[in-house]
């Protein structure tokens, strides 16, 4: 079992990872890994094949990345004695015959280390602890950053996101209901010299009873599954039972301002749209709400995949596996599954606003259009229409018009404008032709009111009903982050 002898003895092994080049660039290029840093069941023999060598990189990665041991002298003449010798006392390597074998696999995520259980150790176990897969990248995508005093991590496994989380908090706490993977956290952080991420073992929010906190982050096991088999997957209540009670526990903990972010899978039953579920989570928050869909299945297509993955990852070979999923979905009369991040602002209102964003893969850049969307949707919901009027504002840097020009009788016009907003989030408004020239004014100089002004004095209309008009406009291009204020 992984310990940590010393702080320094641990940091001393990540030290040496970095400065041999055990990174991501490096392992991606020298073993030609097309399909992205994953050992799993099904390409080990690959990965063993291209491991081959007798050079730092070859040797690191055929020990902590496919977790296939490597003859002792080998890795005497390539390892240095100092690194050998605090790998053996921190129980990651231990010598068996001639040759030796790692305890546990490194992954290099973003620009640090993380330690987890290999895929070929400790394939079938409960509490097995996984390294960083999809959805923990697009967490880390979608985190909003900024300065946060202290950071929470709900479910944090191997302890990827408090580890990335350290960078902008002065404080990180991981928390996790397994004891396996709080000692993973601990080497994960001091592997990577973050003095300032512990970890707790518990429950839940049961760790953390009278805290609160200025973010926190949640990646539970959420994979809806009629049979409980891993810990570090399978949501332990009832369908999306687990994920509810995060969503429903954590802003409590929510520090006034703070924010909230949650990757889950939620399911839509027959007669009910799956957005009411979600406003039901949230519905006591005292947070804004957004929501951003990554993905949708039907049952049966969630179905298959789970099959499919359960058999490539985990070597599970029960040909039930699939029938028992179908079954169970219809139970309960589920029609779809979806896959998304949930962000929740704490803000004292009598009224929080709820929204979703279109269905979208989580890529880069995906965390400033989060922070951006949730501004521009605030600034609509707690500035009166007088206030609006005062303000200028300007066209989003990726917002484009799109104006369709028709030919008839008495030659070309105008027909509509679409206002698109580009980027991680794909919006498109619809406006008639003219309302869309009312959008080329917002140029940053002149205030909404004076904008209403132009626009009575040049069609004509009474000011009154101009600058109703405007508002309006306003605070739709707002809910989109078309437009942004500028005072």
């Amino acid at each position: 079992m992984l310990n940590v002898p010393s702080f320094e003895t641990v940091h001393r092994i990540g030290l040496f990872l970095k400065e041999a080049g055990y990174d991501a660039a490096h392992i991606t290029q020298q073993l030609n890994l097309s399909e992205g840093l994953r050992a799993d069941l099904s390409n080990l023999p690959v990965l063993f094949h291209k491991t081959e060598g007798e050079s730092v990189i070859p040797v690191l990665a055929r020990l902590f990345f496919v977790g296939w041991p490597v003859a002792r002298t080998l890795c005497e003449r390539v390892l240095t004695a100092q690194f050998l010798t605090d790998a053996h006392a921190a129980g990651l390597l231990v010598q068996k015959g001639d040759e030796l074998e790692a305890q546990a696999s490194i992954v290099p995520f973003a620009d640090f280390l993380v330690v987890c259980d290999s895929a070929r150790v400790a394939a079938d176990s409960r509490e097995k602890v996984v390294g960083p897969g999809r959805a923990t990248l697009a967490l880390a995508r979608a985190a909003v950053r900024g300065e946060h005093e202290t950071t929470l991590d709900i479910g944090s496994g191997s302890g990827v996101l408090a580890i990335a989380a350290a960078d902008y908090s002065d404080q990180v706490i991981g928390s996790d209901v397994s004891p396996r993977a709080r000692a993973f956290g601990e080497f994960s952080a001091a592997l990577n010299g973050k003095t300032s991420v512990g970890f707790l073992c518990g429950d839940g929010l049961e760790t953390v009873k009278g805290r609160q906190f200025s973010r926190i982050l949640a990646n539970p096991p959420f994979f809806l599954s009629p049979v409980k088999t891993f810990t570090f997957c399978d949501s332990p209540l009832e369908l999306d039972g687990f994920s509810r009670r995060v969503a429903v526990e954590a802003p409590v903990h929510l520090k006034e301002g703070g924010y909230f972010q949650m990757i889950s899978e939620w399911v839509e039953i027959k007669g009910q749209p799956w957005q009411e579920r979600i406003r039901e989570w949230t519905a006591r928050s005292g947070c804004d709400v957004l929501v951003t869909v990554a993905s949708a299945s039907t049952a049966a297509q969630y179905a298959e995949k789970r099959f499919t993955e359960a058999k490539t990852l985990f070597g599970e070979r029960s040909d039930e596996s699939f029938q028992r999923h179908v079954d169970y979905f219809a139970q309960h009369q589920v029609e779809n599954i979806l896959l998304g991040i949930v962000t929740l602002h704490k803000r004292a209102s009598v009224r929080n606003w709820f929204a979703v964003l279109p269905s979208c893969p989580v890529t880069r850049g995906v965390a400033d259009a989060i922070e951006e969307r949730m501004a521009t949707l605030t600034f609509a919901a707690t500035h009166s229409p007088e206030e609006l009027l005062n303000t200028r504002f300007g066209v989003a840097a990726d917002a484009v018009m799109d104006q369709r020009i028709v030919f008839s009788e008495g030659g070309w016009r105008a027909e509509f404008v679409d206002l698109l907003k580009t980027g991680p989030f794909e919006d498109r408004l619809r406006l008639d032709s003219s309302v869309g020239m009312v959008f080329q004014m917002f140029d940053g100089k002149k205030s909404l009111g004076k904008i209403a002004t132009r626009l009575a004095q040049e069609a004509s209309v009474n000011i009154d009903q101009a600058r109703q008009n405007c508002v309006q406009l306003c605070q739709r291009l707002l809910q989109l982050s078309l437009i942004r204020p500028i005072d």
